[in-house]
């Protein structure tokens, strides 16, 4: 799956006028297409984010993203935010990409739900993962779930 995924990830944002590199140093943002299946493949990349130079912009995606989702984010996410890729999809074509950071999400949870609509809310901006990693590399940026690609454009546009 993760072969797949990223191929989908390189060629959305290839659509986006990026250019794909093999070597870590020549790049500018590391996407990290994450697995875990077992405890020793997310240790993995909390030892290679240890590698990545702190000028480098890093995103994340993939299952480690959503398996922390599963059992530890949707239970803190507010009544009127279970939407987007919360919960349900967007109901249209083209969403405002909004929850970067906890600041921006604290200002739109008092927002009707017909506002709402029209949100697609990306990074986990509850999700104690990204905090916890965030703390100690400030240059990892996005959390990503792995069903949102199609949103990629709207999110490099949004960073």
């Amino acid at each position: 799956m993760n072969y797949s995924d990223s191929a989908r990830i390189k060629a959305m944002l290839l659509n986006c006028g990026f250019s794909y590199v093999e070597k870590e140093e020549e790049a500018d943002i590391i996407i990290f297409d994450t697995c875990s299946v077992r405890q020793k493949a997310e240790d993995k990349i909390t030892g290679k984010l240890k590698d990545i130079d702190p000028t480098k912009k890093i995103r994340l995606t993939g299952c480690m993203i959503q398996h922390c989702f599963r059992n530890n984010f949707t239970p803190n996410v507010p009544a009127n935010l279970k939407k987007g890729n919360f919960i349900g999809r967007a109901k249209t074509n083209l969403p405002q990409v909004i929850g970067f950071d906890n600041e921006e999400v604290k200002e739109i949870k008092e927002k009707k739900k017909a506002d709402l609509d029209s949100m697609v809310f990306v990074n986990h901006a509850f999700n104690p993962l990204f905090h916890e990693l965030h703390q100690t590399y400030p240059n990892l940026e996005l959390f990503f779930r792995i069903d949102d690609v199609g949103f990629l454009p709207l999110i490099v546009k949004e960073l």
